[in-house]
């Protein structure tokens, strides 16, 4: 539940056509609610649905939990962690293709945690676990990087697009860690 309700780590105000925005998955959470409060009650699916690829990676957990979640409500999933080759060259995945409403939707996941670091007047003043990923970096991965993929022409192989445009966008969760006194 907190995978799909917590607030996006992105402002889908500054980024308003790369970013998933609250109304945008709003249909996820409300056709999920039933089937979320039964999960309260027993677990069973859900765990052995995650203990098929058992993982100790946060960011791999997320994505599972995800993949659980648009498989369980009336979108077509059409591909998940699907790789993108060019030639005999992985250029790229796609974390979700899926199709909702007769639209196609490609969503790029993540679950980031990010510390202030000096001043935070920058996004890469937020490190992460690894001193070498930053909020900056992560960011400008997604624009630059992961977004794209969902535009290149390796997405012509997966079955069910017919030519249709897909609309790419990121469903970016997780925290901020500032400095006391500052947010």
């Amino acid at each position: 539940a907190w995978s799909l309700q917590s607030p996006s780590l992105l402002a889908h105000n500054a980024l308003p056509t790369e970013v998933v925005t609250p109304h945008q998955s709003q249909w996820l959470r409300e056709s999920l609610s039933t089937h979320l409060r039964l999960l309260d009650q027993d677990p069973t699916e859900l765990t052995t649905f995650l203990d098929q690829n058992p993982t100790r990676r946060v960011g791999r957990y997320f994505e599972q939990l995800i993949e659980y979640a648009l498989a369980h409500t009336d979108c077509a999933l059409l591909a998940t962690n699907h790789q993108l080759h060019h030639g005999k060259r992985v250029v790229g995945e796609l974390d979700y293709l899926f199709e909702h409403h007769g639209e196609i939707n490609h969503w790029e996941t993540a679950l980031k945690f990010y510390l202030q670091h000096r001043g935070g007047e920058t996004l890469m003043d937020f490190v992460g676990p690894n001193a070498a990923d930053t909020l900056g970096l992560k960011v400008d991965r997604i624009l630059k990087h992961q977004l794209p993929m969902g535009q290149h022409s390796a997405t012509t192989t997966i079955s069910g697009l017919d030519g249709r445009p897909i609309s790419s966008r990121a469903f970016v969760r997780g925290y901020l860690f500032y400095h006391q006194g500052q947010t």
